[in-house]
């Protein structure tokens, strides 16, 4: 208590986007544990016990109001409260929702900005059939009616029946007083409407904002009331500065002491998610739904009562009289003991004349007021000069100050400047504290459960955190881990890479000389000399030996990096893909957001092309030797197919002699050739682990490394401890940024 008599909370205080930023990191550690816990449940002995805490859904929830953008206003009250008058006059939009003498909003209405790229329109939910026809048969307005005749019904619901119910009810109606008839009519009009919207109902309508009034109350004739009794919500898309640049949505409920118990339920769902609540009021004082209402936001969320805000609307239907200081005085109490009684907020109470500011703004704006409004205007501003005068005689004679003040507003302008003034400021700066407050309790909800989680494996866990090096320590013996395992995995490939190579060159020794051989014999001598014009055998033996030392050069390199690079290549990809280096690269992908395995896969790709790179070139080398040999063509004899005979096995015996010795040349240098590509990728690789060190210092302290991996381990036991030891530094972390938070929150909970 000491501490709130000392310190008040401050909304400058605390730094909405840094709090916001907690919150979230908060969240993802939570729903980290929640994963972790979901996974390894058989180690954990209370899991039941937070599975049915709920946690799961508090953090669901704290999700989905970290991610919620612009505010919900609604706007609750008895039928004929003045709700939608009073919408009007604070959104200065004369006329946009219907506000007719009698009942007005039969459904729920809300009113936003249109979407991104969308115009203005009024989009109409339609009830099926069968719902409109409950939704008749237990409206209050008709119920009495309707439940004598519940026994055609039977016992299982169908529109054929339900609608024998509501003409049975017609029938009964229009032998009772005028009131009866009325409805009676209004049923009629129903029942008419189920057939001219059928191709509607069940589905939803587009239309202008010009003809909103359709679906929102009656005519002048109280006409249209069966069309009303098809429409579940309405929603009117508008263009007005408090919904384009203040992402605010308000939401005109149905009058909370009339409709169903379904509309009253999504009456009261709406308002629980609601950012701020108006209660709207006549002088008459709060009606029983007021209260009720209330009283369900306090079963629901203790901290929905800091919502509300009071409108005593439709105040010039007070007489003159009733402003006399006893009179008004007593009223103000009246309306204080009930605020105080519901532990709402005094402050939060206004008196405002929503009529009278939007026949001003029409008349202002040269809307053109019909010949009732007109008289209605001129009336207002008639009684408004009256309890100006009459204001200003009490206030002499000592009314309280408080009572002027919400007064004068009235007077002055209708009351809803203010009004607007001080919800938008609500809404712009208090409301962010709120939703902050309620994301903070889900998290503290959630957070509770997880300490119940761990509070059994307390003893232990505390045994595994002492043994528990410095996270800095930690990282550098896993790296060195990773990295001999690299070393260690590449190195089975390197170890028997000399034989390996002599055991392919040898492969290809044998394949290279009988393609030698057979190119060779392929080789058409009469069809190379009238290709050519060659009419010397000695020229045609030197057109022959080089095409096909041009040919073996080509083959060769192709024949060398086809023996060499692929099965080395092959022989380390397999080894590395085998290892656990991929697995543990992937866990780290997903703990600090950085794709690890490519880097990996970028590491092995440059292997196999520096190896096909020093094939090749070592190939060529030893191909341009062939290019330099000289071969003698011999004399220039008289061509016969004994001197062609020859000339080929002279061929076969000098190239099968040469490329013999260059592939047994190869066998050594291409070991040293690929040891050093060999070196080079596990340079590459400790590269990536300097990178990954790197991270890892950045990263929050409660990163998770995989040692499991690399553990091998098989006990349950020490695998319960990896998981233990992995969910308390998760946990320990989120303690830590709850206790970045906790004095702000407990001092405005002090506060409240």
């Amino acid at each position: 208590m000491a501490l709130a008599k000392t310190k008040r909370f401050n909304l400058s205080q605390m730094n909405m986007l840094e709090t916001h930023a907690t919150l979230t990191e908060i969240l993802h550690g939570l729903e980290s544990i929640d994963q972790k816990a979901k996974a390894n449940q058989k180690y954990l002995s209370a899991y039941l016990e937070f599975e049915k805490s709920g946690a799961t859904s508090y953090l669901r929830r704290a999700q989905e109001r970290l991610e919620k953008k612009g505010f919900n206003v609604g706007f609750a009250g008895t039928f004929s409260g003045g709700k939608s008058t009073l919408i009007n006059a604070v959104l200065m939009e004369p006329g946009l929702l219907a506000a007719e003498a009698g009942e007005c909003t039969m459904s729920i209405t809300t009113v936003a900005a249109p979407p991104e790229g969308h115009a203005e329109e009024v989009v109409i939910k339609y009830y099926s059939e069968s719902d409109a026809l409950q939704y008749v048969l237990s409206n209050k307005r008709y119920q009495a009616a309707t439940d004598k005749h519940k026994d055609i019904l039977g016992d299982e619901f169908s529109t054929a029946s339900a609608l024998e119910v509501v003409k049975a009810t017609i029938n009964e109606l229009n032998a009772g007083e005028p009131e009866d008839k009325q409805k009676a009519r209004e049923l009629d009009e129903f029942i008419e409407a189920l057939s001219k919207y059928a191709d509607r109902l069940n589905g939803t309508y587009r239309d202008t904002l010009d003809n909103a009034y359709m679906y929102l109350t009656v005519d002048k004739n109280t006409r249209g009331m069966g069309h009303l009794l098809c429409i579940e919500q309405v929603n009117i898309f508008k263009n007005n500065p408090l919904f384009v640049e203040k992402g605010v949505k308000i939401v005109d409920l149905p009058g909370t002491d009339a409709v169903n118990d379904r509309q009253i339920e999504l009456t009261h769902n709406y308002l629980r998610e609601a950012d701020a609540v108006i209660l709207v009021v006549e002088p008459r004082g709060f009606a029983k739904a007021h209260t009720v209402i209330v009283e369900i936001f306090g079963k629901q969320f203790h901290q929905a009562r800091d919502k509300i805000y009071i409108t005593v609307n439709k105040f010039d239907t007070l007489k003159t009289m009733d402003l006399e200081k006893d009179k008004i005085e007593r009223l103000y109490t009246q309306f204080l003991d009930v605020i105080q009684s519901m532990k709402l907020d005094p402050d939060r109470l206004y008196f405002t004349d929503g009529l009278y500011v939007e026949l001003k703004v029409k008349k202002e704006r040269g809307l053109g007021l019909n010949s009732a409004e007109e008289a209605e205007f001129n009336q207002q501003v008639e009684t408004l000069k009256d309890m100006t005068r009459l204001l200003d005689e009490q206030e002499k004679v000592g009314l309280k100050p408080v009572i002027v003040d919400l007064i004068r507003k009235v007077v002055d302008d209708g009351g809803v400047q203010s009004f607007r003034q001080d919800l938008m400021g609500y809404l712009e700066k208090d409301i962010q504290v709120n939703r902050l407050r309620e994301i903070y309790q889900d998290l503290a909800n959630a957070n509770r459960a997880v300490h119940g989680l761990l509070a059994p494996e307390k003893g232990r866990i505390q045994e595994i955190v002492a043994n528990i090096k410095s996270q800095a320590k930690q990282i550098n013996e896993f790296l060195e881990k990773l990295e001999e395992e690299f070393i260690d995995t590449v190195a089975q490939t390197k170890e028997a890479l000399q034989p390996a190579l002599g055991k392919a060159l040898d492969s290809a020794r044998s394949k290279f000389l009988a393609f030698v051989e057979k190119k060779v014999k392929d080789v058409n001598f009469q069809r190379i000399k009238a290709k050519l014009n060659i009419p010397a055998p000695r020229r045609l033996k030197q057109e022959v030996i080089q095409m096909l030392k041009d040919d073996f050069s080509k083959q060769f390199g192709d024949m060398v990096q086809a023996f060499t690079v692929q099965p080395v290549y092959d022989r380390i990809a397999g080894h590395i893909a085998e290892s656990k280096i991929p697995k543990v690269l992937e866990e780290f992908a997903k703990t600090l957001g950085i794709d690890y395995t490519t880097k990996l896969d970028s590491c092995i790709s440059n292997f196999q092309a520096s190896l096909k790179v020093s094939s090749q070139m070592r190939a060529l080398e030893e191909a341009w030797n062939l290019e330099e040999m000289a071969l003698d063509p011999g004399a220039d004899v008289t061509w016969t197919k004994q001197v062609e005979e020859t000339f080929r096995n002279d061929l076969i015996a000098i190239f099968t002699d040469r490329f013999s010795a260059y592939i047994g040349r190869l066998g050594k240098i291409l070991w040293r050739y690929h040891s050093a590509v060999i070196d080079s990728l596990v340079t590459d690789f400790q590269n990536l682990t300097n990178d990954l060190q790197r991270d890892l210092k950045g990263a929050p302290d409660n990163i998770s490394l995989p040692m499991n991996i690399f553990a091998d381990v098989d006990d349950e036991e020490q695998k319960k401890d990896f998981v233990l030891a992995d969910i308390f530094k998760v946990a320990d972390s989120v303690g830590q940024n709850f206790t970045k938070l906790s004095e702000y929150f407990e001092l405005l909970e002090t506060n409240r």
